[in-house]
């Protein structure tokens, strides 16, 4: 015998109406919060911009110029469109209370960090620890650890909280390790896209440099 079930009661009108606020709701803030250009006139003009649109003009067949004023126009008409569709009934949500916005890959930068460890000795300075350097490994399994990664690698453009420490740290250790060292540096160096058929990556400045000097290095 088989065995029959009573047919489900089609959804309520006010089910419909729930399930489509749920769907405004959702592409609203996904208007909101997709990435999106954000090209002004003085931003294409920052040294790293302008490396960038002079290198990928000539492949595009056009002048840095005429690239330039492109990725301005989209810029400002991707802005146009987010505020047409999304402003009305962000100004509703603004009033009930649901203006969180949630920016997707809010984090990510043009440019990225590399950190640099090194020492000092009468001969100068020497090269312990540098990411994704295969030659230089120093203490590699604790600095490349998720956890302890999070506590040296720049959020932005700022050191993170606890850099300060880790800092003292790694001088701690590394001066332990290195019978002739007198001082100790972490830096950071900025790496640059590569450029359309260029190096992997281009390092162009360095910054957040903490220096901590070992105790036989302080009685000298």
């Amino acid at each position: 015998m088989v065995e029959t079930h009573p047919e489900s009661p089609p959804p309520s009108r006010w089910a419909h109406l729930r399930a489509g606020a749920v769907a405004v709701l959702v592409f609203v803030h996904l208007c909101q919060g997709a990435p999106r250009p954000r090209v002004s006139a003085e931003s294409a003009a920052k040294p790293a911009a302008a490396r960038q649109i002079q290198a990928w003009s000539g492949r595009l067949g056009l002048t840095p110029e005429e690239l330039r004023a492109h990725l301005i126009g989209l810029s400002e008409a991707s802005e146009e469109l987010r505020q047409a569709v999304s402003g009305p009934f962000w100004k509703v949500f603004w009033r009930l209370g649901f203006e969180q916005r949630w920016a997707l890959f809010s984090g990510s930068r043009k440019r990225t960090w590399r950190m640099y460890i090194e020492w000092r000795d009468a001969e100068g300075w020497h090269l312990a620890y540098r990411v994704q350097d295969p030659e230089h490994r120093w203490n590699a399994r604790q600095l490349d650890y998720r956890r302890i990664r999070g506590v040296w690698n720049p959020g932005a453009d700022e050191a993170r909280v606890d850099y300060g420490r880790f800092a003292d740290w790694v001088g701690r250790r590394l001066c332990e390790d290195r019978e002739s060292a007198a001082e100790v540096r972490v830096r950071f160096a900025r790496v640059l896209p590569p450029p359309p058929g260029g190096a992997p990556h281009v390092e162009d400045e360095f910054g957040l440099e903490a220096r901590r000097t070992c105790a036989r290095g302080a009685a000298r």
